[in-house]
């Protein structure tokens, strides 16, 4: 399983080289029209934030070293094989592992251009702060020649932040096309492990005096917690973006206008279909209470005209 497991990675990193160049792209192209619309990013927390896949990396596998230590020093032999032999074994989760954090840092980097969309309050729309950023700029005496313009210019900001989101909502779904087959790996690996290895530590809960040991029984709680924290985080994060996106549509949309009477019912399309669909209920109702006084009628008439 290993080396299959090594094979499509390589594969999978092959297939997605131009769907990275392109999204890649996309993020640059997005970050310096935010910048011409003066819309605030903060970027000293998008370079922290690479340091920080990094390092839980490094925390990774110096724990996969020290949890399978004691299974190395077993083999008493040269420190080079001893390296092989690791190599061999547990290469292959550290390539996904790249991968993984590979992901889960360019959905961080949009979730943060994202957020840099969105604004502070729900009183005001995303378009309020573009504008309230660029004209803040002009506080010159001559400014109010410009107020004849000021609408189109607006117009244009608005259409540019829109043209933002759409593109980054383009490259998430550019993101997902690139790794979409290794995080189908990554998960289907990492479900079918948990499995396994959560059954080998209820067999030696139930079970004492099961081959494996308590250290070995660690071990096994360790890989849980690990492929575990793995699929959370990955989740969490594909949530994070998604919610950015539907905030941001949100605000686009709260202060949306609508015709009604007297706040009764809307005057829109709805009313139409309301319209049709209660006039033939009460169409049908009637005709059914008419057909019941029709025969009732003519019963009664009959029983008269035989009375006579």
């Amino acid at each position: 399983m290993d080396y299959l497991i090594h094979l499509l990675t390589i594969i999978f990193g092959i297939l997605r080289r131009k769907k990275v160049r392109r999204f890649t792209l996309q993020l640059e192209t997005c970050i310096r029209t935010m910048d011409q619309l003066n819309i605030p990013m903060n970027l000293s927390k998008c370079f922290w934030q690479r340091y920080y896949p990094i390092l839980f990396f490094i925390f990774t596998v110096i724990s996969i070293i020290a949890v399978d230590y004691r299974w190395l020093t077993l083999l008493e032999s040269s420190y080079l094989k001893t390296f092989i032999f690791f190599y061999l074994e547990r290469y292959p989760f550290v390539e996904l592992l790249i991968v993984d954090i590979t992901f889960v840092f360019w959905m961080s980097q949009l979730n943060e251009l994202l957020k840099c969309m969105l604004t502070t309050t729900i009183h005001s729309p995303q378009h309020k702060k573009v504008l309230c950023m660029r004209n803040g700029r002009s506080d010159s005496p001559l400014s109010g020649i410009h107020q004849t313009n000021k609408s189109n210019e607006d117009i244009i900001k608005i259409k540019k932040a829109k043209e933002i989101h759409l593109e980054l909502i383009k490259c998430a779904r550019n993101i997902n096309d690139a790794y979409g087959l290794h995080i189908l790996l990554s998960i289907t690996t990492a479900f079918i492990l948990i499995i396994t290895v959560a059954y080998d530590a209820y067999c030696y809960t139930l079970i004492k005096y099961y081959y494996m040991g308590y250290f070995q029984y660690c071990i096994n709680l360790y890989w849980i917690f690990y492929l575990g924290f793995k699929i959370i985080f990955i989740s969490h994060v594909c949530a994070g973006t998604v919610t950015e996106i539907r905030h941001f549509i949100l605000q686009l949309i709260q202060n949306p206008l609508s015709f009604t009477t007297c706040g009764l019912f809307y005057l829109d399309y709805t009313l139409i279909r309301n319209v049709i669909g209660t006039v033939i209920t009460y169409l049908v109702i009637l005709i059914q209470i008419g057909n019941v006084s029709i025969q009732t009628f003519v019963k009664n008439s009959t029983f008269t005209a035989n009375d006579l």
